[in-house]
């Protein structure tokens, strides 16, 4: 952030020293527009709200270019251009031509781009897609300004003037600093949104952390307590039913200690997998005896295998793990006693895992959400667990060179898949 705002201040000082002795303008405009780009480069520094300094350019160039309209421009969701900040009012006059051309070739060329009078350079050019409001933008001159970041097209600053103007080659060059101005806003805005991101996630984990702690470390030492206290008057099964407690809240410990280990592991890249070829039919096995010892009933969990290919190559604990956890959430997630459909295809690659529950309806949103760390719906809330689960099965798969997708079911409930290669691609499916 220190060269960041390092380089604002030599763009500055650029500007001042080179750009504006060279310029025919009036010396009190000279100054006018000095004190713009100090005030937009004094509100960079100030302020970390980017729509605050966003405000500043675009009343600050209105102000002093006399425009009709100054705007800033970024794509939504859908990637359709729209507007963020404005100041002025878009009008129409009797020669005014549709800005997106001008815009357009600005972002295609990824440089400032100005027009003395919108009659000369319309062009038959067919309208590209997701333009959004700026297609309906009309006027008679107009600069437009591609906002950068590293390189990559993140927005548009659009000058629109009502009568046809010539832009000064200073107005060319103050808009050229100003958007490298905002590109650096820009750099800063991501960061303090991934600050507020981390910290929000710390807060989290920290919540949910000492939640998954205590209530384990509570019952273990209830009932040591006990044992410790009035274990030579328990009956044998009383002894064994406390010491199987102690442990299944032990191994609940242990899991939780595991995947944050895993997740520190994931991001500093000291995962090591051991891959090796290894048959999916024994680990889905083990895993299915796992859960019906787990919840003290059969699982009810549906397999259906719809290949002939066995050997995988992978790492086998690794996909014990990813599998295991997407099938203890899809009973942790289901009504009770729900059928729960481990569906196991061939695929030109190898073989893809897709496992689907019955639950609640979950929104896109939701869905997109649930791969992130330390997650949890707030309608789980109460359902326990740290949110690690799916970032991690979601890591390890990419780690082994598939994808995990998570696709909610129109009825209710959850669809979850990867697909492995096979460890022998000539093997019939």
């Amino acid at each position: 952030m220190v060269d960041r705002i390092k380089g604002s201040k030599l763009l500055m000082k650029r500007v001042l020293r080179h750009i504006l002795p060279e310029n025919p303008l009036s010396g009190d405009r000279q100054l006018a527009y000095y004190a713009l780009l100090q005030r937009i480069t004094a509100s960079l520094h100030r302020s970390l709200d980017f729509d605050d300094i966003l405000e500043t350019v675009v009343s600050g160039l209105q102000l002093e270019l006399q425009l009709t309209r100054c705007s800033v421009w970024f794509p939504d969701s859908d990637g359709e251009l729209m507007i963020r900040r404005a100041a002025g009012e878009s009008i129409e006059g009797p020669e005014a031509g549709a800005v997106w051309q001008v815009a357009w070739d600005a972002l295609a060329d990824r440089s400032v781009v100005a027009v003395d009078d919108m009659t000369k350079y319309g062009r038959p050019t067919p309208a590209p897609p997701r333009l959004g409001s700026l297609g309906q933008v009309m006027a008679e001159a107009v600069i437009a300004a591609p906002i950068l970041l590293e390189a990559e097209l993140k927005g548009l600053l659009l000058l629109e003037a009502a009568q046809p103007r010539r832009w000064a080659p200073l107005n060319i060059q103050l808009i050229e600093a100003i958007a490298e101005q905002l590109s650096v806003a820009l750099v800063h805005a991501r960061m303090m949104t991934s600050l507020k991101e981390l910290d929000a996630m710390k807060t989290e984990f920290l919540s949910i952390a000492s939640h998954e702690l205590r209530t384990p470390i509570t019952v273990i030492r209830g009932y040591a307590a006990v044992l410790m206290r009035h274990g030579a008057t328990l009956s044998e099964a009383e002894r064994a039913e406390f010491v199987g407690m102690i442990d299944d809240r032990a191994i609940h410990l242990a899991r939780l200690a595991e995947d944050v280990l895993d997740v520190s592991r994931i991001e500093g890249g000291r995962l090591s997998l051991n891959e090796e070829p290894f048959d999916w039919e024994a680990v889905v096995k083990k895993i299915l005896q796992g859960l019906d010892l787990k919840y003290h009933r059969p699982s009810n969990i549906h397999l259906e295998a719809m290949t002939q290919r066995r050997i995988l190559s992978g790492d086998p604990a690794r996909v014990e793990q990813v599998l295991l956890n997407l099938l203890d959430n899809a009973i942790k997630y289901s009504p009770p006693q729900a059928r729960i459909d481990l569906l196991v295809q061939g695929t030109p690659r190898g073989i893809r895992f897709t496992v689907s529950n019955p639950g609640e309806v979950l929104t896109a949103a939701e869905v997109k959400k649930m791969t992130g760390k330390f997650v949890r719906l707030d309608r789980h809330r109460t359902s326990g667990g740290t949110g690690l689960g799916l970032y991690i099965c979601m890591r390890l798969v990419d780690l082994m060179g598939g994808t995990l997708t998570l696709e909610a079911i129109s009825e209710g409930g959850l669809k979850a898949g990867f697909e492995l290669a096979c460890a022998n691609d000539m093997q019939t499916t």
